[in-house]
């Protein structure tokens, strides 16, 4: 039972849908990296302006 079993997997990871299948979940997670990378890179570049102008406040106001 377990090597008819054991066969039945390995025909099955084997088979051209399962490629395709490897295929398309590899794609869609590279995608979604790409997104969430650009979306960190996004907020790290509204933090560092954020950041610079919260420094020009406080050099104008110890300036004063």
């Amino acid at each position: 039972m377990k090597s008819a079993l054991a066969k039945v997997l390995l025909t099955d990871l084997r088979s051209e849908d399962y490629k395709n299948r490897v295929i398309f979940c590899n794609a869609m997670l590279q995608k979604y990296m790409k997104i969430q990378i650009s979306r960190i890179k996004y907020y790290l570049k509204c933090f560092t302006n954020m950041m610079e102008h919260l420094l020009i406040i406080i050099d104008v106001s110890l300036n004063i």
